[in-house]
């Protein structure tokens, strides 16, 4: 092994995989003359994707289900869906990285021939499986899905997309590209996207000018093709038509019957003013290699009617509809090339109070629900939406004159609607909701969300859609978010031992539609029942109780609740619409005490209480009470009995218990069933009925908590003792064997100062090791790996989830691993995928989220106190959906856990047009700058119950108003607002400043009796300031001032304030004597600035059209003030948001976005002959960013909160090495930036170490058809092997690309180095230069390539962790 790398240490063998030594010499004179702009480069990634969907399909993607799926399509992602039994839609499977936005989308594949293909082919299959023997030779054909998704990119390029299911139900994509002819592409091609309804053909138009046709291959084609080589390829020709004018409306006639000969395509045009409508058709079957088109009959719209809202294909008589404002026109005669249209007036609606426009609401999309074929033949039914969330619904009848039997309204919805829209059949197996039409709606300006569509009856909603676009603003609950300046030591160190990350809140909406969203992240707990329960509950646990032999008679579910005193038992019938408690004649549970622990293992139910331990199994319980299971003998030969069961662990066919005596505690073991002698008990113990009772050791009256291991097939009671300062772990061997001890020493535990440990559970990794995970009093997990023959702690891990103590359960019956619960929060520790073939050790085998409780009836529901989580045991054959039960102080909560983690948000209704957000530390409030009624007015946010606690009042009389002076003008927005103090003679005032469109600048007071609540709300505990009411906050203006031009900006100085109205900057102090501002000074800017940021004497204008300046504010020994330019960037930008970071090389680092969406890395010249902005990197991200703000969002288990301790026992951790984000000034906040879609980014500068480290991986993965496969053909100029000298463009990592390299496990795919015969290549080889560079040549020089894999692996987590 020491020979494969002796070249690479001499570097003689990589040398030639460069372009020669004149190359590496202009590398080294180019870095020399950047100086420090060599040490920067720029990793962006993306944090909180886009809600924005633009289509939304229904299909069947998989052949695994019988059931339709659905689709929704995003800018740059797609997202299937299904609809599970309670109505609610859950995540299946997300595509992105197209490279590429998503111009339009269409299902292809018809279902018709897919059902066909699976009838002639399941006798085929049946006949094979008669033969086992037969069956296992047989290669198995892979079976495509039913249906794709074709997508057009705005890159040209048309995607084929479909989902392979395994038999393990693994999913996975499957795709195919065909690229667009480029006079197509040059004229938008894909506006308009149709395929005909045998899905044979697909129709893609342009903008203007060009249609054209492909032909798909059939699909036993397909099937053969793929079967072949592996390949999919659909489009069998291309046609291109020809048209005059620009392309309005465009879509395939449905066919009256299955023997219709010819395809037909309307095309709606406009010319020079005129709107004609054009038929095309061909003949079915075949290529259309003639196209024939109904140009001498074109039918001209009259002008009245030359723009119509929607063109929508009818299946009866092969008509279609246009539909208008107020009205629609019916066409028939499409077939006969006699287009004749029938006008019918819709119902007259007047516009809802979501409506935003100045006329008459308009109809943006429609869709048709489900019907059976029979339905078809002489009926069809649409779905109307207008703008407003009017749904109004068609009825077409072949027998009504006109084609139109009626048009009815329906429903009303309380949402903006935009054009996604898709309608599927819900059978309501949920008696609690009956079948009918689910509509699924795409929210405009709004949430999205589903509604039932009931016969007769209104929509009901069931489950919004939480939608943030566009999004206005954003604000971090960081101290330092708003001034955009960050300085090395700025940043307050941790000085509570509790981390609080900071929170993340976006604005959005118009008009009744505007809310707040705070961002979250974790996995989703959707409520699916809630009962209020009278008592306080400490623990829950389900069981299903068998009720009958009969193993096709359901069971029946029972909640055991412990009540602290006593127990309860409540029963939910099978079709969960009720719950009722059972008496104590109507269970067989122990409900006279409380209930410590219970399990259920198949029919065999076991609970535990302080008194009694219940066993229940094929009808029949057996109850052991205390004298019985208390009783121990003491020293001499004198029995005693304990007063209590304290802890108890729960196993197949024994139960491990405590209790204690005299200050002492015994271990008690309770064994029974069929397999007691598997236990190697030693000490017959007392025989007891069916069972028997011995006592395994005694210890002091500090053991805090108890669980069972094996080891080496040897059982083992695990407990841990607490003397006050250090845990010790006891394992107490089943046979009287010596116990073994186990210290938690500071080392072990990492430096931290842990209190006792009370909850305890271990994993088996092997036969003789254990994962033993522990939870402590004082909110931390600690987790270590032991080497079970020596007892040795060979790996250990700390992660602090809270204050409080930590409890853990295990989750043995679905696929969350461990669930933690803390502060009353619930985290669960999910197991990693693949993690065995890569992680470095087995105490990085899970990942920490919390789990986040939603309502589909409260988007702003406040997180409840949660007590306990209980899972349901498998029982018999059941296939029902199992929902968790959490258990709160006072409710009981049957919830549907989501598969994965994703962003959770949360809203906050407003009721207005929100415009500006700003977090007030000293208020604990956010502050909304917004339009209520079209008015201008602020509100004060309570962050944590949604509560609106603003109160304007007057200035002089102090009562309240409706809109302080000042506020209150109709149409004026509100472009600045921060929070100024001032400062003069030891005196300190608070001060809340705006700027408006109308340029008026305004400071704002708040009343002194808030400023002292606060006070004292701050000295509070936690749980007093969650009990604790808020008072309102009363404000009022203090001053006020105006100019005639939109005051853009405005900031605070010692002496007063900076701001800008039109392109004048002025300055103006206060004066303490006069309480007046008076104007020092004023300089006229090249364009207006839309951001200032004042620091030491220098002012930071970034102009709206010709990007940063920066002056300087002097003031002369006479008083006079003056404002003199001192540097400007040389690149004019349309700038948008601009931040600043201060590094400890003595220079600013100045990030500005523009419209184009660049983020660019700025630095000021010193000593040149014209001081101006050098660009140090510049990274592209697919939308602009229109905010930056600082956050320490990170969650409290994240390195970050504890970098000042030595937490990461792997020394080759890039943790132990942060030196560079300290000489930034970074290490401690990360720098975020929002997009006008939602979308969040994640900005972190990088060492030239770590750039060179991450650009070689990131530039093999763009170049690999594993990673970037839609983006091939613009990346074959880059070669990894090189080092790139580019201190610009180039200086940008992408990281959502070296994401999916990280969750796909892509690492040695992209090295082209074989998993099972790993070998050593030349890009290996820069690899290990690379890690051996970034790491200060600190890893082992001879280790096998799998540990050089391994910590690359490691290190890209480093860098692409959750950043909250």
């Amino acid at each position: 092994m020491a020979s494969r790398f002796s070249h690479v240490a001499g570097g003689e063998g990589i040398r030639s995989s460069f372009s020669g030594g004149q190359h590496e010499k202009a590398i080294g004179d180019k870095t020399d003359s950047l100086g420090i702009a060599s040490k920067f480069g720029i990793l962006t990634q993306t944090v909180i994707h886009s809600p924005l969907v633009n289509q939304i399909l229904v299909a069947r993607f998989r052949q695994s289900t019988v059931n339709d799926d659905v689709a929704f399509i995003g800018n740059d992602f797609v997202q299937i869906k299904e609809l599970h039994q309670d109505g609610f839609l859950y995540d299946v499977i997300r595509k992105d990285g197209f490279e590429s936005r998503i111009r339009n989308a269409q299902v292809v594949g018809s279902l018709r021939e897919f059902e066909k293909e699976f009838e002639s082919s399941s006798d085929v299959e049946e006949s094979i499986h008669l033969d086992l023997t037969r069956q296992s030779s047989l290669h198995i054909k892979k079976k495509l899905p039913p249906q794709f998704l074709a997508l057009q990119l705005y890159s040209g390029v048309l995607i084929f997309i479909g989902i392979l299911v395994d038999g393990q139900g693994k999913m996975k994509w499957i795709s195919s590209r065909h690229k667009i002819a480029k006079s197509a592409h040059n004229l938008q091609a894909g506006m308009h996207f149709v395929v005909d309804s045998s899905a044979q053909y697909l129709a893609v138009g342009c903008s203007e000018a060009i249609l054209t046709i492909l032909s798909l291959f059939s699909r036993r084609s397909l099937e053969k093709k793929y079967e072949i080589s592996n390949q999919l390829h659909f489009v069998e020709k291309e046609y291109q038509v020809f048209t005059d004018g620009a392309i309005l409306k465009m879509d395939f006639l449905r066919p009256s019957s299955t023997e219709q000969v010819d395809t037909y395509l309307i095309v709606i045009t406009s010319i020079k003013g005129k709107t004609r409508v054009i038929l095309y058709y061909w003949e079915v079957c075949i290529n259309p290699t003639i196209i024939y088109s109904s140009q001498p009959k074109r039918h001209l719209l009259h002008e009245q009617r030359k723009l119509p809202l929607l063109l929508i294909p009818l299946f009866v008589k092969s008509s279609f509809m246009l539909v208008y404002d107020s009205f629609l026109d019916v066409y028939q005669g499409s077939l006969e090339g006699n287009l004749i249209a029938k006008e019918y007036e819709l119902s007259f609606q007047p516009p809802l109070q979501f409506f935003h426009g100045q006329t008459i609401p308009l109809w943006v999309t429609w869709a048709r629900p489900p019907r059976l074929p029979s339905h078809r033949i002489s009926k069809d039914d649409i779905y109307l939406i207008r703008e407003d969330g009017l749904i109004s619904y068609i009825e077409v009848d072949v027998d009504a004159e006109g084609l139109i039997s009626s048009d009815v309204k329906i429903a009303e919805l309380a949402l903006s609607c935009g054009t996604a829209v898709a309608c599927l059949n819900y059978e309501g197996v949920d008696l609690k909701k009956t079948g009918g039409d689910l509509i699924i709606i795409g929210g405009d300006s709004s949430n999205s969300g589903t509604y039932m569509i009931l016969p007769r009856q209104s929509a009901e909603p069931c489950e919004p859609i939480i939608n943030w676009y566009p999004a206005q603003d954003f604000v971090t609950t960081n101290s330092y978010q708003e001034y955009g300046l960050l300085g090395a030591g700025s940043i307050q160190k941790v000085e509570s031992r509790i981390p609080c990350p900071d929170q993340i809140f976006t604005c959005s909406g118009k008009g009744k539609s505007g809310v707040i969203t705070e961002h979250r992240h974790g996995i989703e707990a959707k409520i699916g029942l809630s009962l209020k329960y009278n008592s306080t509950i400490i623990q829950s646990w389900v069981f299903h109780e068998m009720v009958s032999n009969d193993p096709n008679q359901s069971n029946r579910i029972l909640f055991l609740l412990a009540l602290g005193d006593s127990s309860a038992v409540l029963h939910l019938k099978n079709d969960g619409s009720e719950i009722s408690e059972l008496g104590d004649d109507s269970t067989k549970f122990d409900l006279r005490f409380n209930t410590i622990n219970a399990a259920q293992r198949n029919n065999r139910i076991v609970q535990v209480t302080e008194k009694s331990i219940m066993i229940s199994e094929d009808h029949t319980e057996q109850i052991y009470n205390a004298y019985e299971l208390l009783m121990v003998n003491l020293d001499h030969g004198i029995v005693d009995h304990g007063e209590i069961i304290h802890n108890a662990v729960i196993k197949d066919n024994f139960v491990l218990f405590t209790t204690s005596v005299q200050n002492v505690t015994y271990i008690q073991l309770l064994a029974f069933g069929k397999f007691q002698s598997e236990l190697g008990l030693k000490d017959p113990g007392l025989a007891l009925l069916n069972a028997r009772i011995c006592s395994l050791g005694k210890f002091t009256s500090h053991i805090t908590c108890l669980t069972t291991c094996e080891i080496d097939s040897l059982h083992y009671a695990l407990l841990n003792e607490w003397d006050g300062e250090c845990n010790t772990l006891i394992f107490l061997p089943f046979n009287n064997e010596s116990r073994k001890i186990l210290r938690v020493t500071d080392e072990a535990s990492q430096d931290f100062q842990m209190e006792a440990i009370i909850s305890i559970s271990t994993q088996n990794l092997n036969a003789k090791d254990l994962l033993i995970i522990c939870g402590s009093r004082d909110g931390l997990l600690f987790t270590f790996q032991l080497q079970g023959c020596a007892f040795y702690m060979k790996l250990s891990r700390y992660d602090r989830i809270g204050a409080t103590s930590v409890y853990i359960t295990k989750d043995e019956y679905s696929i969350y691993g461990y669930f933690v619960i803390c502060d009353f929060n619930l985290y669960g520790l999910i197991p990693k995928s693949l993690y065995e073939a890569h992680s470095r050790n087995d105490i990085e085998s899970f990942t920490i989220h919390r789990f986040w409780i939603t309502d589909a009836k409260n988007p702003g529901l406040i997180q409840p106190d949660i007590f306990s989580v209980a899972n349901q045991p498998v029982f018999r054959s059941d296939k029902r959906n199992r929902d968790f039960l959490i258990s709160t102080k006072s409710d009981l909560i049957l919830a549907s856990l989501c598969s994965k983690p994703e962003a959770i948000p949360r809203q906050i209704k407003l009721g207005g047009t929100p415009t500006r957000l700003f977090y007030s530390n000293s208020l604990e409030v956010i502050i909304v700058g917004m339009l209520m009624n079209g008015k201008s007015t602020l509100k004060f946010i309570d962050p944590s119950s949604g509560k609106d606690l603003s109160l304007a009042i007057d200035h002089h009389t102090k009562e309240p108003v409706e809109f302080v002076s000042g506020l209150g003008h109709f149409n004026e927005r509100i472009f600045r607002l921060f929070e100024w103090t001032y400062i003069k003679d030891e005196r300190q005032w608070n001060f809340i400043v705006i700027s408006t469109s109308q340029g008026r600048v305004l400071i704002i007071s708040v009343d002194a009796k808030v400023l002292n609540s606060q006070k004292l709300r701050k000295s509070l505990s936690l749980e007093q300031r969650k009990t604790r009411k808020r008072s309102k906050i009363a404000y009022y203006t203090r001053y006020k001032f105006r100019e005639s031009k939109p005051a853009y900006s405005v900031v605070g100085y010692p002496d007063g304030l900076l701001w800008c109205a039109g392109n004048k900057l002025f300055c103006d102090a206060l004066s303490l004597v006069d309480k007046r501002f008076k104007r020092s000074a004023q300089y006229e800017l090249p364009s207006p600035a839309t951001n200032l940021i004042y620091e030491d004497g220098m002012i930071y204008a970034l102009t709206m059209s010709h990007s940063l300046e920066i002056l300087k504010l002097i003031k002369n020994n006479s008083g006079v003030v003056q404002i003199i330019r001192t540097h400007g960037d040389q690149v004019t930008r349309p700038t948008l948001s601009h931040s600043i970071f201060k590094s400890e090389f003595e220079n600013l680092v100045h990030l500005v976005s523009d419209k184009q969406g660049k983020v660019v890395g700025l630095l000021s010249t010193k000593n040149a002959i014209m001081d101006t902005l050098e660009t140090l990197f510049e990274a592209q991200v697919p939308e602009s960013i229109i905010k930056f703000r600082y956050g320490r969002c990170r969650p409290k288990w994240d390195l970050q909160w504890a970098l000042d301790k030595s937490k990461c026992r792997d020394s080759l951790s890039l943790f132990n090495n942060h030196n560079f984000e300290k000489q930034l000034g970074i290490e401690n906040c990360d720098i975020l930036g929002l997009t006008i879609t939602g979308s969040l980014f994640h900005f972190k500068v990088l060492d030239i170490a770590s750039w060179r480290f991450l650009k070689f991986i990131n530039d093999l993965a763009i170049k690999s058809p594993l990673i970037c496969e839609f983006a091939l053909e613009k990346i074959n100029h880059v070669d990894p092997l090189q080092f790139e000298n580019d201190a610009y463009i180039l200086k940008q990592i992408n990281g959502d690309v070296l994401l999916r390299c990280l969750k796909e496990n892509m690492i040695e795919g992209i090295l082209g180095i074989d998993v099972a015969y790993p070998k050593s290549n030349a890009l290996f080889a820069r690899l290990y230069e690379l890690l051996q560079e970034l790491h200060g040549d600190s890893l082992l020089k001879d280790a096998a390539l799998n540990f050089y894999i391994k910590q690359t692996y490691a290190d890209l987590d480093y860098f692409l962790r959750p950043i909250f």
